[in-house]
């Protein structure tokens, strides 16, 4: 009895061993790919931010940073709500959790145009790219956000060209239409004395 009982506990521990091997080349292997991402995230020159499904901030950039004004610290561990301004605060947190209810996105993940809130209260317009992963039954979304102000500083400007060339061409045709009428209302007078004269000649 003794024997097979030592024999269990020798099986069992080497069930413990390798299944204790397993989970932490797993671990290894989480780690090293979480470093790699953090490495491709810190030198990418967009800005990165992941959140879990708590709406709270789990990670962030150095170009996530600058675009807000905020430190790290001041922004992982807390809501998403330090960067969206007040006014988008309630619409984002009822789009999060219809997602993650109905899991159907209803934007466009690949090219979302938003608003990010700076420390000071400035509001940047940006691009975002959507992305969504598990990791350890965890769920999280990683957001890629580009500074498009100066896109709609040229869209602004070429929207301002294309109203002032349109009114322009409205007060063209409205000055040549008066210009038209003003020269038709004389020349109708002249016309019609030059015509009574060839009809009746004064000799």
């Amino acid at each position: 009895l003794n024997t097979e009982l030592h024999e269990l506990n020798v099986e069992l521990d080497e069930k413990v061993e390798r299944r204790t091997a397993v989970l932490a080349e797993r671990e290894l292997q989480l780690r090293s790919s979480e470093t790699r991402w953090r490495t491709m995230a810190e030198i990418a020159p967009d800005a990165v931010i992941v959140i879990d499904e708590t709406n709270t901030v789990r990670f962030v950039n150095t170009a996530m940073m600058q675009l807000t004004g905020y430190a790290a610290d001041e922004l992982v561990g807390g809501p998403l709500d330090a960067i969206v301004p007040e006014r988008l605060r309630r619409g984002h947190a009822h789009g999060l959790r219809r997602y993650l209810d109905s899991r159907v996105p209803r934007l466009n993940w690949r090219s979302t145009e938003a608003v990010v809130r700076s420390k000071d209260g400035r509001e940047t317009p940006v691009e975002i790219a959507f992305g969504e992963y598990t990791l350890e039954g965890a769920h999280f979304f990683a957001g890629y956000l580009r500074d498009i102000t100066e896109r709609k500083r040229n869209e602004a400007a070429v929207i301002q060209a294309r109203d002032l060339a349109e009114a322009a061409s409205r007060s063209k045709d409205t000055f040549l239409a008066t210009m038209s009428h003003e020269i038709r209302t004389p020349l109708h007078g002249l016309i019609g004395t030059l015509d009574l004269m060839a009809r009746d000649p004064l000799h």
